[in-house]
């Protein structure tokens, strides 16, 4: 239902490739994969059909989010900024509706929803340097984020004085410069 929600809202907008064949290829690799399993769970499967259907299904998971996601991209490059929105709007609906469909099969549902966050995890390259910084701050709190930056870089850290900044704000340290005289 996603699909051609999407389909009949970028129509006018949108290749015919995109509004109308998409959608339709899209929707006959899922109705595919839905008929397979209504075969298959007819009866009890052996163990050896059993793994198999669940690595078919994790495989074909991660392939058709995937497909769905670069089908509303391609359509996002087409629209206004209300059929954008609903491009990112069916993107999240639909992986997480195939996340939460996918529960049953921890590895598939992994796949569908292998978002990770971006960007150094536990505080990056700096974090290691915050009691250094720490103590430099109270030596001298009149030191710049580009002094600070020059003197990481003689320790070795090669940063923008935007993550320096954000250091700062980690470690709930104001920098602000007081006004002369003050």
């Amino acid at each position: 239902m996603n699909i051609w929600a999407l389909s009949f809202t970028t129509f006018s907008d949108a290749p015919l490739a995109l509004s109308l064949y998409c959608p339709l290829i899209l929707t006959m690799l899922c109705a595919s994969q839905a008929l397979w399993w209504l075969k298959i769970g007819a009866g009890v499967p052996a163990v050896e059909d059993a793994e198999l259907a669940l690595v078919r299904t994790g495989r074909f998971s991660g392939l058709i989010t995937l497909a769905l996601c670069a089908w509303a991209l391609a359509v996002f490059a087409h629209v206004d900024a209300y059929g954008q929105s609903h491009v990112m709007f069916f993107m999240a609906i639909t992986i997480i509706g195939s996340v939460s469909c996918l529960t049953h099969l921890l590895p598939a549902a992994i796949v569908v929803g292998l978002a990770r966050r971006q960007g150094h995890l536990g505080g990056g390259k700096l974090n290691a340097h915050g009691e250094w910084v720490r103590e430099r701050l109270a030596q001298n709190g009149d030191l710049t984020l580009d002094e600070l930056c020059l003197e990481l870089a003689g320790r070795g850290v090669i940063v923008h004085r935007s993550n320096v900044g954000r250091l700062l704000h980690r470690l709930d340290l104001s920098h602000k410069k007081k006004p002369a005289g003050k």
